[in-house]
C-alpha cells in the first residue's frame, strides 16, 4: 500500500473515531491545558499526516509508530503528542508511557503524568503546557496574508 494511500485511510479513520469539533476527556485535572489538547487534536485530525510527520521529526520517533499508536492502539493524535511530550519532560521512553495510560486509561492524562513525577503547578507540568500550546500553533493552519 502506497504511502500517501496509508495515509488517507488513517486520516479518515481518525475521522471517524472524533467528529471535528467533538471534545474528548483529556482529564490532565488542568481545565486550560485540556482545551488546549482539544484545540490541538481538532487541527491534527485535520492535517494527520503533516502532524504525525512533524511528531516524528521533532521527537526522534518514526512516524510508523506514531501512526500505530493511533491506528492499532486507538489513541487521538493529541495524545500520541501526550505520549512524546511526557516521555521528553520525564527523560522516559515513549514506550514507557503509553504502557502507563494503557494500564490505567481510565485514570486520564493527569494520573500519568503525576505517576511520572510530574505534578501539578511544577515546572514540568509548566512546560507540558508550554509545550502543547507550542504544538498546537505549529499545528494550525498557516494564515494567508
Amino acid at each position: 500500500m502506497s504511502r500517501r494511500v496509508f495515509l488517507c485511510c488513517l486520516a479518515l479513520a481518525v475521522a471517524t473515531i472524533v467528529p471535528l469539533g467533538a471534545q474528548i476527556a483529556f482529564r490532565s485535572g488542568d481545565g486550560e491545558l485540556d482545551g488546549t489538547l482539544n484545540s490541538l487534536n481538532i487541527e491534527a485530525v485535520a492535517r494527520i499526516g503533516p502532524f504525525t510527520a512533524d511528531l516524528s521529526v521533532s521527537y526522534g520517533v518514526p512516524q510508523p509508530e506514531i501512526q500505530g499508536w493511533i491506528s492499532k492502539d486507538r489513541l487521538q493524535p493529541a495524545e500520541a503528542f501526550l505520549v512524546l511530550e511526557l516521555a521528553r519532560i520525564s527523560r522516559k521512553k515513549p514506550g514507557t508511557v503509553l504502557a502507563l495510560y494503557k494500564k490505567n486509561r481510565g485514570a486520564g492524562w493527569g494520573a500519568v503524568a503525576r505517576s511520572l513525577g510530574i505534578k501539578p503547578g511544577s515546572p514540568q507540568f509548566k512546560a507540558l503546557k508550554a509545550g502543547t500550546i507550542r504544538q498546537r500553533d505549529k499545528t494550525k493552519p498557516k494564515k494567508k496574508g
